[in-house]
């Protein structure tokens, strides 16, 4: 699991209740009305933008406007059920393909507005956690 330590806790939260309220997966949404970017480039949000539109609406058809993003919380029935160890794909293609298997298996996905703002990692901090993140991934 990796966890970005400058994300504030309510949004946590916030996923948490979602979950406690009957979602299988809350989704933290920058996409949704009340989400946001903030700190970003414009390029980088129109990638985004395109990244997700692509997946909305011309690969998966998923009804979830920020598919792309990691930050989520799932309730153990639903990683029970969609064994996502069984997944093999990489880098942001696990975010909605998990996404689209969640729908597929009628699980109830939900979105929750989070304002996201741009990381201010060094090269060196951001290697770190990618580094620690890797060694702690589990193995098949």
């Amino acid at each position: 699991m990796l966890i970005c330590l400058m994300t504030p806790r309510r949004y946590f939260c916030w996923l948490i209740e979602a979950v406690r309220n009957g979602a299988d997966i809350a989704i933290g949404s920058r996409y949704v009305n009340g989400g946001q970017n903030v700190g970003w480039a414009w390029q980088r949000k129109v990638l985004s933008q395109c990244a997700n539109w692509l997946v909305r609406f011309l690969l998966l058809r998923l009804p979830i406007h920020d598919a792309t993003n990691g930050f989520r919380v799932f309730r153990q029935g639903a990683l029970e059920r969609l064994n996502l160890g069984g997944i093999r794909v990489e880098g942001y293609a696990f975010q909605f393909v998990s996404t689209a298997l969640a729908i597929c298996e009628g699980l109830n996905v939900v979105e929750v507005p989070i304002t996201f703002h741009e990381r201010k990692f060094s090269k060196e901090t951001r290697q770190t956690v990618e580094s620690v993140a890797s060694k702690n991934a589990p193995r098949n």
